[in-house]
């Protein structure tokens, strides 16, 4: 028997049957805070239907597996152990050139111990690389004598942007990547940089790479207009762009600003849903939290991953789901639309799906703990959605778009976050670069050309 889980439930939904992998091991999802550092978690798979089913199963197969933090896969190794002395073959595939497991407020040596690879189970794995770029040798293939001169230009950017995109996610110099860091004489020779810049390079971390993107066409942070009119013709929100069209960003707030930006530019009336929110785990007998924990007080408790205290819809909006939804088949980071708001839901059509479905999400129950207090926790009951016109890197993972504006204002700052950012696209007449006039620099190709600079961190220990 084989079962199939991915690090993620927009991954799963790729496999038939197929779901995460903390849902097929039962691996405890664990708030930061609430960790015990002496206390390794363990899957609760004892005398469960689940374990009667693994106990059955001869190979597993694992997407996006090096996202995944490795003590999920010691801790189903332990327990598949305890239980069974059958083989198990596991299968699991992914890019470490992507990004890794997410260590909060993690330094690069917690994050690559978070990794699959620091695992005593590393060494027992047989790695295959995956080194040829199937698309593109489908469309080299494509081509014949009677085709034009179009198409072969066509064919013959799609392959040096793919070369591209290796590059990046190596920090690897080439044509299209000038990669700045270590090489200060050929960089002042080139470039007109400031001694500050040059001192900050020397400073940075090895890892942390300046690089040059000689052939991306960008947009500078005086002109917001141009790069939305660029996404949306003509600066006119279409429901049917918005579909596929997204601003990648780096950070949360920025998310956030560019979310409402693109929002206003809808026409629909705005709805505004509010949460129902309480403490729980306090000693409150005289209700004096609850006293004052007020909508105005509620509003400033915000958590990523969970939805606002208020929020506010229009139809025709584009959103992600906060929170995976078994029951409706919905997985954490869908993307959908909204079509109509009923009293307690809101009616959603799902997108990038072989068959569009229609569903009401209704409010469901999220628990955070406040960063104050760690004893605090607070239920808030809201509908598990945000807007989706931008997100972050670590967001558009495993999204495949049409159109997207990169917005390195706020540059990449974890190892794979360009090259993810990058790659959402597969035609690289559809991405465009947003960014400060400070990173903008001679590229010593054209006289008076400029080129965008941008951060990119590449753990050269992990991608080896």
């Amino acid at each position: 028997m084989i079962q199939c889980c991915a690090a993620t439930t927009l991954a799963a939904l790729l496999f038939e049957g197929a779901t995460t992998a903390h849902s097929l091991f039962r691996y405890p999802v664990i708030e930061e805070i609430d960790k015990d550092p002496e206390f390794t978690p363990q899957c609760n798979l004892d005398g469960s239907q689940r374990l009667d089913l693994l106990m059955e199963t001869t190979v597993i197969f694992w997407d996006e597996f090096p996202s995944n933090d490795r003590e999920i896969f010691e801790a189903a190794i332990r327990k598949l152990e305890q239980w069974t002395k059958n083989k198990f073959i596991f299968v699991c595939a992914g890019d470490f050139h992507q990004i890794l497991p997410v260590v909060q407020g993690g330094s690069k040596q917690e994050v690559i111990k978070a990794c699959i690879m620091s695992s005593p189970y590393w060494s027992k794995f047989h790695k295959i690389k995956l080194v040829e770029n199937m698309r593109v040798n489908g469309l080299l293939k494509s081509l014949s004598n009677e085709s034009t001169e179009e198409e072969r230009n066509f064919v013959e950017e799609q392959k040096q942007y793919s070369e591209f995109l290796v590059d990046l996610s190596k920090n690897r110099a080439s044509k299209s990547l000038n990669v700045l860091h270590g090489m200060f004489i050929h960089m002042i020779m080139l470039f007109e940089y400031s001694n500050k810049l040059v001192k900050m390079l020397i400073e940075n971390d090895v890892d942390s790479f300046k690089v040059g993107l000689s052939n991306m066409q960008y947009f500078t942070s005086d002109q917001p207009n141009q790069a939305i009119e660029w996404l949306y013709p003509e600066g006119i929100f279409d429901p049917k762009v918005a579909l596929n069209s997204v601003i990648l960003s780096s950070t949360n707030e920025a998310v956030g600003k560019w979310n409402e930006t693109i929002q206003e530019m809808n026409p629909n009336e705005k709805r505004r849903f509010e949460a129902r929110d309480s403490f729980d785990e306090v000693d409150d007998e005289a209700n004096i939290l609850k006293n004052i924990l007020t909508d105005k007080v509620s509003s400033g408790y915000n958590k990523n991953g969970v939805p606002s205290h208020f929020l506010d819809f229009k139809i025709d909006d584009v959103c992600i789901v906060l929170r995976a939804l078994p029951s409706l088949e919905l997985a954490t980071n869908t993307r959908v639309q909204i079509v109509g708001f009923l009293e307690h839901s809101i009616k959603v059509k799902t997108l990038n799906e072989p068959t569009t479905r229609y569903i009401c999400l209704p409010r469901i129950t999220f628990k955070f703990r406040l960063q104050y207090g760690e004893s605090y926790q607070l239920t808030r009951v809201q509908i598990p959605l945000r807007l989706a016109y931008s997100m972050t890197y670590n967001k558009s993972q495993s999204q495949t778009l049409d159109r997207v504006l990169i917005d390195c204002t706020g540059e990449p700052f974890a190892h794979g976050h360009a090259y993810v950012a990058f790659s959402r696209v597969r035609n690289c007449k559809n991405v465009r670069v947003f960014v400060n006039e400070d990173q903008l620099h001679d590229s010593g190709i054209r006289p008076g050309e400029m080129m965008p600079v941008i951060t990119n961190i590449v753990y050269q220990e992990i991608i080896k």
